[in-house]
């Protein structure tokens, strides 16, 4: 039996405070943890103001297609559209209007009697069709001013990427200050020491545990590259709205902008993939259900941190570069106007080439914007992670 005093002494060491570096390395952990969380509050909010763009985009392609068929009903004399028919269109519009919380000034459709008889259905359809008009540029020139708070929310969630960014410089300081001193004193990797793996596997798209290190660098590269050419995607994408001339050529200029070998990789970090012909991040983490890690050399811990700090090097660089996104979006809109007016087709097919390109333009650049730059930082905190749970498994000879 051990005494009372041994007993004492083994409580006492365990509850004692971490060494003062363990606790920084936790503090900053944490902090790292609150930024990142941070950064997918502001991917959040501005995926909620383009959905609201969306949908009113949506709205006026749905009132063109109303539009349309009012329009087909008294083209060469037709008689304007039944009381059936006007009352569908009425719950349609109606419908469309409340789900943009969009209250007209006046009435948009008449009386269901104004079409009841041949002698006024022609003239209730015209007046049905001039309100529809009305309100499809009235939600065409709100989309416009609602930019401006899409452009808010698109700098926050970057001013937020900027302040995480910040707390992985710290992070990967410290483990290259506890790399160094590993080196310096000769440490050794414990070979008994083994570790969870999985959720490294799953970030870095490695099918087991030893090809994390290199899976690793070869991701982060990947994000790096990426991302050092974003500024310039976003320029070539003002380029084109610039000088479009009709839909077509934008979509096609688009697709060539999209064959970028940097943003057309399959090996972004959790599985991520980039498709090409809706601008859109898709994929799904590989399939790693156990993994079983063992302690890794200096040599490649130290590769990990240098691709983690490059990243992030090359996100603070890009910082600078996000009005571009601005002025590619202000172009699309400029754009969507040039189309719509060139056209010389009907009021709905003008307000459809307005929702269609700048469709266009939501689309190609915040899908990007949005959710590459924190995809990659979320994998340079999981490659930091991955630093540190090795460099603990190291002990002197």
């Amino acid at each position: 039996m051990r005494g009372l005093f041994a007993v004492m002494e083994d409580e006492m060491a365990a509850t004692l405070p971490a060494p003062a570096d363990e606790q920084v390395e936790r503090v900053q952990e944490l902090e790292e943890q609150v930024a990142q969380a941070e950064v997918a509050e502001g991917q959040a909010e501005v995926a909620e103001m383009a959905d609201i763009a969306d949908e009113a985009v949506t709205a006026i392609e749905e009132l063109a297609d109303v539009a349309e068929v009012m329009s087909d009903s008294v083209e060469g004399g037709g008689e304007g559209l039944t009381e059936d028919a006007a009352e569908i269109a009425e719950v349609a519009v109606e419908a469309i209007c409340a789900r943009l919380g969009y209250k007209p000034a006046k009435k948009l459709m008449p009386s269901l009697e104004a079409f009841g008889s041949t002698s006024s259905r022609v003239e209730a359809t015209k007046y049905a069709l001039e309100g529809i008009e009305d309100t499809m540029k009235k939600i065409w020139e709100a989309i416009k001013g609602f930019f401006n708070r899409i452009w808010e929310a698109i700098k926050g969630l970057w001013k937020r990427l900027t302040d995480a960014s910040l707390r992985v410089a710290a992070r990967v300081k410290k483990l290259e200050e506890k790399l160094a001193a590993a080196k310096k004193d000769g440490l050794v990797a414990d070979p008994e020491k083994k570790y969870n793996a999985v959720k490294f596997c799953k970030a870095f798209n490695s099918k087991d545990a030893a090809g994390i290190p290199k899976a690793a660098v070869d991701v982060l590269s990947t994000h790096s590259g990426a991302l050092q050419k974003l500024p310039s995607f976003n320029a070539s994408l003002a380029a084109v709205f610039e000088k479009a001339d009709k839909d077509e050529e934008v979509t096609s200029d688009l697709s060539k902008i999209a064959k970028d070998k940097a943003l057309g990789s399959s090996s972004f970090a959790f599985g991520t993939t980039f498709d090409r012909a809706t601008f859109a991040l898709g994929g799904s983490e590989i399939d790693v259900k156990e993994a079983e890690g063992k302690v890794v050399s200096l040599d490649e811990i130290e590769n990990v941190i240098e691709a983690a700090k490059q990243y992030q090097i090359s996100l603070d660089k890009s910082e600078k570069d996000i009005s571009k996104i601005e002025a590619a979006v202000k172009k699309g809109i400029a754009a969507a106007e040039k189309l719509a007016k060139e056209s010389g087709a009907s009021a709905a097919d003008i307000a459809n080439t307005r929702a269609k390109t700048f469709k266009t333009v939501q689309t190609a650049l915040f899908n990007i914007n949005k959710e590459l730059p924190p995809l990659g930082l979320k994998a340079a905190s999981v490659a930091l992670d991955f630093a540190a749970v090795n460099l603990a498994g190291f002990k002197a000879k």
